[in-house]
């Protein structure tokens, strides 16, 4: 083992501890003992001189030369005569930085010290100055690579042999053989120190590479993670170079999960890196943040955006079109994509990736999923709007300034009496202008605040709603609040408290929600249904998870999203995809609700396609809660 490590040796020399045991046993230790043992015998054999002194005595001193030999110019000769360049570069790399040449000074003012002072017959001074030879050697020892190291120890034993040859530096000459063992044995002791402190600051340099790499590599798909994006984003702007950040956002990657497994999404993960690598610009930089979500550095001056937008929408479009295998399973993504540009007029790093999650949020929100920012200063005005209305919203639940719109569901066949709606939400700002949920729900969403608002809707709805006037008022749960395990108690509480029966509520489920706890979420729909409620799923066929949450969860209706429904009697497609929901949903005995009915025209195709209920323009807009019921009352 010990000569399979020597003969591992790189032509930089001995790098390592394991290194440095087979070269201490095999080129030093064992091979110096061979060559001193023949030496000595041919010297018994040859030279009747030398039979005088014992054998083993001499045959030690001569294997003391060697070793001392083997330690010095061995490891010296090991890369000098393998690559003379590469020692030769390595010598320059090390004395590059500032810090070695100051050291390189200083060696050089204490030698001429150390001289001045045995010229000058200081002896003591000499011996003092020869001491502070050991921490200024360590540190250097303890930084330079070992082509250096092993140059430096031989120059400096071989500069403490000629010391103590001729008395220099205050040290004694050697006068007898045992002086000579003696600076040996002291050559030898200081050589291994040396070059051990060396071998061991190189494995804790690899170390700390190795470490620092980790620190800023995605252990999954060997990609940067978030620290590495932030440094190369710190570069950029210190060298205040021009680029772009994209951000890619896999936005069905915790239904894709719970249907698949998360071994099968890191699979995912990894060929959707795989991908990024080889379509995107070169010199381009890649990065995974987080669970499903990816990022890209693009090195582009603006004259260039042109061009980078139509590739990025081209490998978009790709990425989307393509079918991923996930579990087996052909799958399709929905991957949101936003794009920042580095403009430097956001303060710091961090910012940028701030900004570059928020516009992958607002790509989220946009039908192609796609959105990009050329001026971050439009960023900046969005934060502040964002934020403006973020105070908005507090202040609107503090003040009870939101507002119950009602929007009728219309049914195909005549139902029960009363009256069959969905309430809607708007809020009113300090002027009391009607704000609409598209600008203050993602804000709510973003910061948190969902949960006080359904329950703010709930508790208010249940206050005004009399039983007469209700067949059916259906109620929506964001994913927030359907994860939220204190949900069904505080459902139940307000209808104990209120005049309706749990019978005449229907709470709607979005299927495009965040649900990020799904046992909480199945409790609370089985909880819902047994207090006698009903349970909806709305926006269905919007994502991958659809068919799937039937199975999962218990719902009494689904609500089929009005991408399907605004074109379907020109649609032969839609026609199709709303005739297989509504085939599911008979075999499930679930009843169907067709959404944004625009056109009174569809709403006989929409029956012989098996839809229930209609909802939308088409029957009526919505209304003030109280106006409409009030309506109703006086009809």
């Amino acid at each position: 083992m010990a000569l399979q490590r020597l003969t591992q040796i790189p032509v930089q020399g001995v790098s390592s501890v394991q290194q440095l045991s087979a070269f201490y046993g095999i080129a030093v230790v064992l091979s110096s003992g061979l060559i001193a043992l023949g030496g000595s015998l041919s010297l018994v054999v040859g030279e009747e001189y030398y039979r005088q002194y014992l054998f083993i005595n001499m045959w030690l001193g001569y294997w003391a030369f060697e070793a001392l030999g083997m330690l010095l110019f061995l490891p010296l000769l090991w890369p000098l005569l393998a690559s003379p360049a590469t020692l030769k570069q390595q010598l320059v790399e090390d004395f590059e930085p500032l810090a070695m040449r100051v050291w390189l000074a200083l060696l050089v003012l204490l030698t001429s010290a150390t001289l001045a002072f045995d010229l000058l017959q200081s002896a003591a001074y000499a011996s003092i100055a020869l001491l502070v030879y050991f921490p200024l050697l360590f540190w250097f020892f303890l930084r330079a690579t070992v082509s250096s190291s092993v140059c430096m120890i031989a120059l400096l034993m071989i500069g403490l042999i000629v010391c103590v040859l001729y008395g220099w530096a205050g040290l004694n000459p050697i006068n007898t053989v045992q002086d000579l063992l003696d600076t040996i044995a002291l050559a030898i002791v200081v050589t291994l120190a040396a070059q051990l402190v060396n071998v061991m600051a190189q494995e804790r340099n690899r170390l700390l590479k190795h470490f620092r790499r980790q620190a800023v590599t995605d252990s999954l798909t060997g990609l940067g993670n978030d620290r590495a994006l932030r440094h190369q984003l710190e570069r950029l702007l210190k060298k205040k170079r021009h680029g772009y950040l994209a951000y890619l956002r896999m936005m069905d990657f915790g239904s894709l999960t719970d249907l698949f497994g998360l071994e099968a999404m890191h699979k995912l993960e990894r060929e959707l890196s795989a991908g990024l690598n080889q379509q995107l610009p070169d010199g381009s930089q890649y990065f995974r943040l987080s669970e499903g979500d990816l990022a890209a550095l693009l090195i582009a001056v603006p004259q260039q955006a042109d061009e980078l937008y139509v590739q990025l929408r081209q490998l978009h479009q790709r990425l989307e079109q393509q079918a991923f295998s996930v579990g087996g399973q052909p799958v399709r993504l929905r991957l949101a994509l936003g794009l920042v540009r580095i403009d430097g007029q956001l303060a710091n790093a961090s910012l940028y990736q701030q900004a570059a999650a928020q516009v992958a949020y607002q790509a989220s929100q946009q039908p192609r999923r796609w959105y990009q920012l050329d001026n971050t200063t439009e960023l900046i005005e969005l934060q502040h709007n964002n934020a403006r209305v973020f105070h908005q919203l507090r202040q609107a639940l503090r003040e009870d300034r939101f507002l119950l719109y009602a929007q009728p569901i219309q049914a195909l066949q005549p139902q029960r009496p009363g009256r069959y709606f969905e309430v809607l939400l708007r809020m009113a700002d300090e002027q009391n202008n009607i704000v609409s949920p598209g600008v203050f729900l993602p804000v709510a969403e973003q910061t948190g605040l969902m949960v006080d608002i359904d329950r703010w809707v709930i508790s208010h709805t249940l206050q005004q709603l009399q039983p007469q006037e209700v067949a059916c008022c259906s109620i929506n749960l964001s994913g927030a609040s359907v994860s939220t395990p204190d949900t069904l108690s505080f459902i139940r509480l307000r209808i104990e408290q209120s005049l309706l029966a749990a019978t005449q509520l229907r709470f709607e489920i979005t299927e495009t929600e965040n649900i990020t706890d799904l046992e909480a979420a199945t409790g609370l729909v089985k909880g819902l249904r047994r207090l006698g409620c009903s349970v909806a799923l709305d926006d269905f066929g919007t994502g991958l998870a659809s068919y799937a949450y039937l199975k999962q969860f218990d719902f009494d209706c689904i609500k089929i999203d009005g991408q399907f429904i605004r074109d379907v009697n020109d649609s032969v497609a839609d026609q199709a995809i709303v005739r297989s929901i509504c085939q599911v949903a008979q075999q499930q005995k679930l009843t169907v609700v067709a959404e944004f009915v625009e056109d009174e025209s569809s709403i006989p195709l929409l029956g012989e396609l098996g839809v229930n209920f209609f909802q939308g323009y088409a029957i009526s807009r919505p209304q003030p809660l109280t106006l409409w019921l009030a309506d109703a009352l006086s009809q």
